[in-house]
């Protein structure tokens, strides 16, 4: 059956072969809501690609600036690492993450990478990239009621 021309190539090692894991994609979306006045709400979609790896935990970052360069030795504002497990499940899809202590009025960026057993993905930035804590207005001051004088108006 085989003719003259090499099969080595068949006989070579290993038999099976395993890809070697690399760092995830970034998470497939970031989106942010505004949860209450000091609090923002960061709903993430897992990465298409874990790299081979198990996903273990997702890195949140929020700044004051675009940058994300306004913390201690030009890093950002926040930076917390997630583990997968304290992330809230919706749909089975999403996955949620409060941030909360924030200062009301401030408009804050958030990016979010994902970390396996080899690294971290790239950040993906939060659509929309920013979100402003904001409070509830105050109750209105020296309201008066008063009466208007009832008006006919003609119906055609």
């Amino acid at each position: 059956i085989y003719s003259s021309m090499n099969y080595n190539w068949q006989l070579s090692l290993p038999f099976s072969a395993k890809p070697e894991d690399i760092k995830p994609n970034p998470p497939s979306s970031v989106a942010l809501s505004l949860l209450s006045g000091d609090s923002l709400r960061v709903i993430i979609i897992p990465p298409s690609r874990n790299g081979g790896s198990t996903i273990s935990h997702y890195q949140v970052e929020y700044d004051i600036q675009s940058t994300f360069n306004s913390g201690v030795n030009g890093g950002a504002t926040g930076s917390t690492d997630v583990l997968l497990s304290s992330w809230s499940s919706v749909g089975g899809a999403s996955l949620l993450h409060d941030i909360t202590g924030l200062t009301a009025g401030i408009v804050y960026y958030v990016r979010v990478r994902a970390k396996n057993s080899v690294g971290y993905s790239s950040f993906k930035l939060a659509s929309p990239a920013y979100s402003v804590a904001k409070e509830a207005p105050s109750a209105p001051m020296n309201v008066v009621a008063s009466t208007v004088k009832a008006q006919k108006f003609p119906i055609r």
